[in-house]
């Protein structure tokens, strides 16, 4: 009989060890994915999202969205990660029906994209990514130089665009001289390049690749018209958000550009441009020359300063 009894309460030793260092184990993993999110580091592998729902970001065709397109698409092909989408438009008009309808929560877009959208649809700006100085501009032929007194010039660019921002600074500049600057919209940039090989239009606002392919082709870049730095958000829906899905959203961001993108484009850009090329479709010099153009992506402190 107390042969029996000290079989049980070796038994019940061992079971209360095995008990505890389950406890423990299930206490390390949680204080570990609350540690991270506190830091903003990135999410270990895990077939589940922290709230359970699939998280879709919508972009166009900007340089810094398209590198965080490729970011995207490559954790939802290579990992758990599949709560994670990115979903690439042809038209802003799409994009920000889409955001408006719920079908994106959240989107890439240029601060200039977002101050026009505002008096529509009032999205709400969620954290920066990135800074251009130069991947967008205007080129022209050489019509531009030579215009006709009392003739008005065109520039043309895509509605709704960054270039369409660009190109009404610069018709604001010349709007008092004796050859004012006038729009010619378009609806794609394919047909707002047609306008200017055509002659309808003297110059056109467009971004990298494209900027440099039309350069090599022979049109001057207009380096005389002041282009600001433009400043690429995330942004959503004002009435979807509160404390919490700020704080994921900007979680978001760095689960998104395979954590700390930006570093990886300094440290390692060979890879880099042969994945965004890879997965956006571009070649892969123009890619290098984009990023190359004084694009340069936001870290986490950077971003968090600039929405304090």
């Amino acid at each position: 009989m107390r042969s029996f009894f000290l079989k049980l309460f070796k038994w019940a030793i061992i079971l209360a060890f095995l008990a505890g260092a389950v406890y423990g184990g299930r206490q390390f993993y949680r204080n570990r994915q609350m540690l991270l999110a506190y830091l903003g580091g990135p999410v270990p592998s895990s077939s589940e999202k922290p709230n359970e729902q699939e998280i879709t970001v919508g972009i166009c065709d900007r340089p810094a969205s398209l590198a965080v397109y490729a970011a995207v698409s490559k954790r939802d092909a290579s990992s758990n990660s599949q709560w994670l989408k990115a979903k690439r438009f042809g038209s802003y008009e799409e994009l920000w029906e889409a955001l408006e309808l719920g079908t994106i929560d959240y989107a890439y877009v240029s601060l200039d994209q977002l101050a026009r959208q505002a008096f529509i649809t009032s999205p709400c700006v969620i954290f920066p990514y990135a800074q251009s100085t130069g991947s967008d501009g205007i080129v022209c032929s050489s019509a531009w130089d030579s215009p006709t007194p009392g003739h008005p010039r065109h520039i043309a660019c895509v509605t709704g665009s960054t270039g369409e921002y660009i190109a009404r600074l610069v018709c604001d500049k010349y709007m008092d001289s004796s050859t004012p600057v006038e729009l010619a919209g378009a609806a794609s940039a394919a047909e707002a390049q047609e306008l200017l090989s055509s002659g309808q239009a003297e110059a056109l606002a467009v971004c990298q690749p494209l900027l440099g392919e039309l350069i090599s082709k022979g049109y001057k870049l207009l380096t005389n018209e002041g282009i600001p730095i433009i400043t690429e958000v995330c942004v959503a829906k004002n009435h979807s958000l509160d404390s919490n899905s700020k704080k994921y959203a900007l979680r978001l961001f760095l689960t998104a550009t395979s954590f700390r993108f930006s570093e990886n484009l300094i440290q390692r850009p060979g890879p880099m441009y042969s994945l965004i090329a890879k997965i956006s479709g571009l070649k892969r010099d123009e890619v290098r020359a984009t990023m190359q153009s004084g694009l340069s992506f936001i870290t986490q402190d950077e971003a968090v300063s600039m929405l304090k």
